[in-house]
């Protein structure tokens, strides 16, 4: 299963160098594992309560689930319900950081001033992703010289 987290177009020209091509950033998580179906009516019901109150809490007057309304029992009846036996998480990223750390400043720079997809979220774990981790400047500019 694949979990996607915020992406957004990135264009060559944002880069400020020659040799550059359009792409797309993301982030996702990619679960490995078995599914298992949830055929019991009162952990769906359960189950359905709880994802409603989560993301309900943000919401000034929040819908409560009716458990014992005719229209709830409808629905659980198209619901299909599963759980994920989980035996491997990956995480998975694409975020420029094959370019320099000036051309990823420079994408940065443009995504702030986008409102298109989730340019904002992109720029904000580009900023993250270099101010973590060693990077290695010396071999970036061997394949992507300025």
């Amino acid at each position: 299963m694949v979990f996607s987290g915020p992406h957004a177009y990135i264009s060559p020209t944002w880069y400020m160098a020659e040799n550059a091509a359009p792409t797309w950033n993301y982030s996702a998580v990619h679960v490995y594992g078995r599914i298992k179906l949830i055929n019991n009516k009162e952990k769906l019901l359960m189950m359905l309560k709880k994802t409603v109150n989560f993301y309900e809490a943000a919401i000034d007057d929040p819908w409560e689930v009716p458990l014992e309304s005719e229209f709830i029992n409808a629905l659980i009846n198209g619901i299909v319900a599963f759980e994920i036996v989980i035996d491997k998480a990956e995480g998975k990223w694409k975020l420029s950081q094959n370019h320099s750390v000036e051309r990823q400043k420079n994408v940065i720079n443009r995504l702030k001033k986008s409102n298109a997809y989730d340019s904002l979220e992109i720029a904000n774990l580009m900023e993250q992703n270099l101010k973590g981790g060693e990077r290695n400047e010396a071999a970036i500019q061997e394949y992507y010289p300025k």
